[in-house]
C-alpha cells in the first residue's frame, strides 16, 4: 500500500478499550539523489528557532492519542480538524499541546476571546522518550 510516494503500513492504536486500525507512512524519510533525509527530525523540531514543518498527515503523534482517549465514548457527533492520521475528533473543543512551540500567547488569546479553558498534563512516551502532552478543554464561559 502507498500513501502518495510513501510505503504505508497498517498500525493498530489503542484508545481506551478499543483498538483502531490506521494506515501510516512506514518510514518518514526520502532519498533525494542518493542521500537519506528524514522528514521527522525530532531534534530539529524541538531545538531549532525555525524548525521544519513536520508531515502531520503521516505520523501518529502523541497528542493525537491523548486527544482520542479524551473524546467521550457516547459522543454522537465529532468534527476533526488538522489531526494528522485522523485518530481523534472533538464531541466539545479539545486540543493537545506537546510543547513543540511556545503557546502562551494562544492561551492568552483564549482568555481575551472570553473562552474558558482548563488543562491537564498527560505523561506519554514518544520515540521511547518521556513527554508531557497538555490536554486542553475549551468552552464558552457560562
Amino acid at each position: 500500500m502507498k500513501i502518495g510516494d510513501f510505503e504505508a503500513t497498517l498500525t493498530h492504536a489503542r484508545v481506551g478499550d478499543t483498538t483502531v486500525a490506521l494506515w501510516r507512512v512506514a518510514a518518514l524519510e526520502v532519498r533525494p539523489v542518493g542521500r537519506l533525509r528524514r522528514l521527522v527530525d525530532r531534534a530539529a523540531l524541538l531545538a531549532a528557532d525555525e524548525p521544519p514543518e513536520p508531515p502531520y498527515w503521516a505520523h501518529l503523534w502523541s497528542g493525537a492519542a491523548v486527544l482520542a482517549a479524551a473524546v467521550p465514548r457516547d459522543a454522537r457527533r465529532v468534527l476533526e480538524l488538522g489531526c494528522g492520521l485522523g485518530l481523534p475528533g472533538f464531541g466539545r473543543a479539545l486540543l493537545t499541546d506537546a510543547g513543540r512551540i511556545d503557546t502562551r500567547a494562544f492561551y492568552a488569546e483564549l482568555d481575551a476571546a472570553g473562552l474558558a479553558w482548563r488543562a491537564s498534563d498527560e505523561p506519554v512516551r514518544e520515540e521511547g522518550l518521556p513527554l508531557t502532552v497538555k490536554l486542553v478543554e475549551v468552552a464558552h464561559r457560562c
